[in-house]
């Protein structure tokens, strides 16, 4: 992948300079989605009034 980027736009420290921020955005996208299923997997039992 890395070098199949290199070879499009020329130049391999280009292509991992593209690279890295990309990744990390990628990796911030799993991690919140990771959250976000935890957070709402489990719900507070509803009160009831007697």
């Amino acid at each position: 992948m890395v070098t199949t980027l290199a070879a499009l736009v020329g130049s391999a420290e280009l292509a991992g300079n593209l690279l890295f921020p990309s990744l990390m955005l990628i990796v911030s996208m799993f991690f919140t989605s990771l959250y976000f299923t935890f957070l709402y997997s489990f719900e507070l039992p509803e009160p009831t009034t007697p």
